[in-house]
């Protein structure tokens, strides 16, 4: 700048020797430039000084945004922290995320085991809560990942969005979604259509988000805690009134699982429930031995019926308690009606006597505390129906004879009596015995000893069951072993005629059969004795001796033969002769 200064003022010395005119134009040229200068400084100056005002202006619009997020989120967390119910907390910022629900939509999803969704929604309709589905691979980022923002047409070709009804489609240009706890410990979703605060940034609005659904979480565990407790505790409550009202039916097996099954349907909201008992010793059929639920259409029934037995038979192969939804019924051709199932196998003494269906036409699983809670009903329920098979199957023995499992002469005098009874009550017109005496058992123990004896007499009763299987079915004929080698039938609203003509099948099936011990044959046959009621007597003691005294006339006449005792000369028939 010297230098130019000194070629100014030589310049101006030798315009002022020159003359006076150029000298001041000299002059005038170098306050111009002077100005010039000091002009390019000053905007120079300008443009450093708005730069620093839009650095400080751009702060302060951070500082007030920050503020602001700050505010809110001080808001949000006080109102939060001030309820300590999980659902009130999260009604209260679902509010304040969605003041109107016109314009916005917002949600808590709870996720359930696979597929269950339990939905605190704000702005959405009943139709969007029905259906609405999380996209798997949402869920699946969200578990580890930062909350995540769709809009456009990313948003359009979502699950999520297909689920939602018309109307609220229309609330929505885009969705945030964040977790409620991470990994395995995230038990619920917040989606929101409106981000708080309504002047910030998106960045800064997630952000808050997730804080927001961090300090959501352990509200939301200690929800999940005391819903489990609470279900545990109105379990057990429930299961110690089902143990009482058990131990009460015990004897009545049948009622026992009926009363089991109405309770533990309504306990696990299904809509039918079955228990299939094993139908033959070799494992091979199911039947069904209780069932409770829901009414069906004609057409409706006999497809979930057969639906449930290759449910039952998945469950009983697996030896273990099963759930299954839509698709995995599929594989064993459960395609309509049914959309979950769950079985337990019932277990008694190490064997699998039976299976446990609970069916349901919506596609949702059954609750998993509610899953493990029944494991406890069902072993209230076998230990309850173990004890009752012990008094029956004791009941049974008392009845029962042992060698031939036969009804035992205490039983035949009981019910003997209870048919005399009912034709002197007219509740049936008449009832027939016949008695029925090996004939030379003695030699028989003789000859095979008395294995041998015990042998004969249990092929006697096979055989007698098997004819007495073909007698009408709805008819309450009782066999008995009568003492020693003499056994009984009693023949409800049998005539005379028909009671004979059993009696001769016996006769002929017993001396058919091939009589075997330790490879050794024997010949049997029997003699039987026939009387009726009130034909030949009023009362059970003179209809035995009635019977008796027939048995008596049918050895005298050669044994191997059937008599009747009647008012009129003896009718008798020996190996299939009247006479």
């Amino acid at each position: 700048m010297s230098g130019l200064w000194i070629s100014l003022l030589q310049f101006s010395q030798s315009a002022a020797s020159g003359g006076a005119i150029s000298a001041l134009a000299a002059v005038c040229l170098l306050y111009y430039l002077h100005h010039i200068y000091l002009l390019d400084g000053t905007r120079e100056l300008m443009k450093s000084l708005r730069e620093e005002l839009s650095l400080v202006e751009l702060e302060c619009r951070q500082l007030g945004r920050e503020r602001s997020v700050t505010r809110t989120e001080i808001q949000l967390l006080r109102e939060m922290l001030g309820q300590p119910d999980f659902e009130k907390a999260s009604e209260l910022l679902l509010r304040r995320f969605i003041p109107n629900v016109q314009e916005g939509l917002a949600a808590v999803i709870q996720l359930g085991p696979s597929a269950e969704l339990r939905v605190m929604p704000r702005g959405l309709c009943e139709e969007s809560v029905r259906n609405l589905q999380l996209d798997p691979e949402f869920v699946a980022s969200l578990r580890n990942g930062p909350p995540i923002l769709i809009d456009g047409s990313r948003l359009t070709s979502t699950r999520l969005m297909a689920s939602l009804s018309v109307a609220d489609r229309r609330k929505i240009e885009s969705l945030a979604l964040v977790g409620v706890g991470a990994g395995d410990q995230m038990h619920a979703i917040l989606m929101t259509s409106r981000l708080l605060p309504v002047c910030g940034v998106p960045r800064q609005q997630l952000e808050l988000l997730a804080r927001i659904a961090a300090s959501l979480s352990g509200s939301l565990h200690q929800h999940i805690r005391h819903h489990h407790q609470s279900a545990q505790l109105q379990f057990t409550q429930v299961l110690l009134e089902l143990r009482g009202v058990l131990d009460a039916l015990q004897a009545d097996p049948i009622r026992v699982m009926q009363e089991f099954l109405e309770r533990v349907v309504q306990l696990v909201e299904a809509d039918r429930g079955i228990v299939f008992l094993i139908s033959d010793r070799h494992g091979s059929g199911l039947a069904p031995a209780a069932r409770i639920g829901q009414p069906l259409s004609a057409g409706a029934e006999p497809v979930w019926r057969r639906h449930e037995e290759a449910i039952a038979w998945a469950g009983f192969r697996a030896q273990q308690q099963s759930s299954f939804d839509s698709a995995q019924l599929k594989r064993f051709h459960v395609d309509s009606l049914i959309g979950s199932a769950l079985t337990i196998p019932i277990i008694i003494d190490d064997r699998t006597p039976g299976v446990l269906c609970l069916t349901r036409s919506r596609n949702t699983p059954f609750a998993a505390h509610l899953q493990s809670l029944l494991e406890n009903a069902v072993d209230v329920f076998t230990t309850v129906m173990n004890r009752g098979l012990e008094a029956q199957e004791f009941e049974r023995q008392a009845r029962e004879d042992g060698l031939t499992e036969l009804a035992n002469r205490r039983e035949f005098d009981r019910q003997l009596l209870r048919e005399v009874e009912a034709v002197h009550a007219q509740q049936v017109e008449g009832c027939c015995l016949l008695l029925l005496d090996l004939d030379r058992f003695k030699k028989v123990n003789d000859d095979y000893g008395h294995q041998g004896g015990d042998e004969v007499l249990r092929i006697t009763a096979r055989v007698l069951k098997d004819r007495v299987a073909r007698i009408r079915s709805g008819d309450r004929v009782l066999l008995a072993r009568y003492g020693g080698e003499e056994m009984a039938l009693i023949l409800p609203s049998f005539t005379m005629q028909g009671a004979l003509r059993v009696a001769e099948q016996i006769r002929e099936a017993i001396e058919k059969t091939d009589f075997r011990h330790e490879n050794r044959s024997i010949h049997v046959t029997v003699s039987i004795g026939v009387a009726s009621c009130p034909l030949h007597a009023l009362n059970a003691p003179d209809l035995l001796e009635a019977a008796d005294t027939a048995l008596y006339q049918a050895k005298a006449r050669g044994r191997n033969r059937v008599c009747a005792a009647i008012q009129s000369p003896l009718v008798e028939s020996g190996s299939g002769i009247l006479g």
